[in-house]
């Protein structure tokens, strides 16, 4: 018995870059711009981007990460500090994820937003050859019936 696969996402790649609109809940609602990366292990942010009113001072307390790779420069120099930012909502395309972890920073220098390992290990994705999509799954069921046409709970 064939189901309806009901949280596909696809996005198209653009300059060998994947983006998506993300939107990020916590006391106000987001909609963000988000590379997608593989290659990193976090999820980050640029706070002005979450909400214009947060400011460093209050994440005072907040547990911070180093993270290189953000900005080109002289090896050492490309560091940057991010902050423990926990959202309620945190949805990728149409597919929502509840609560997650994510980290912002409030240094200048930063341009992107990033989708990192973190979040993207709670989802399915799939990527094909001779395709400029990437594709997203709520969960292997739905990409098994995206690929297959059937559920793994399907006895047919």
């Amino acid at each position: 018995m064939k189901t309806e696969v009901r949280s596909v996402y696809s996005i198209a790649c653009d300059r060998l870059r994947y983006s998506i609109t993300c939107i990020l809940n916590r006391d106000r609602i987001a909609l963000v711009d988000t590379i997608v990366d593989t290659g990193a292990l976090y999820t980050c942010y640029k706070a002005e981007q979450i909400d214009e009113n947060l400011s460093e001072e209050q994440f005072k307390d907040a547990e911070r990460k180093t993270i290189g790779g953000f900005i080109g420069g002289k090896y050492g120099s490309d560091f940057v500090v991010f902050y423990r930012y926990d959202v309620r909502q945190y949805t990728i395309g149409t597919i929502d994820l509840g609560e997650k972890t994510i980290w912002v920073t409030f240094d200048k220098r930063v341009n992107d937003n990033v989708l990192g390992m973190d979040i993207l290990r709670s989802v399915s994705y799939l990527q094909y050859e001779g395709s400029d999509e990437l594709v997203f799954f709520k969960d292997r069921d739905e990409l098994r019936e995206f690929v297959l046409g059937e559920r793994e709970d399907d006895n047919t």
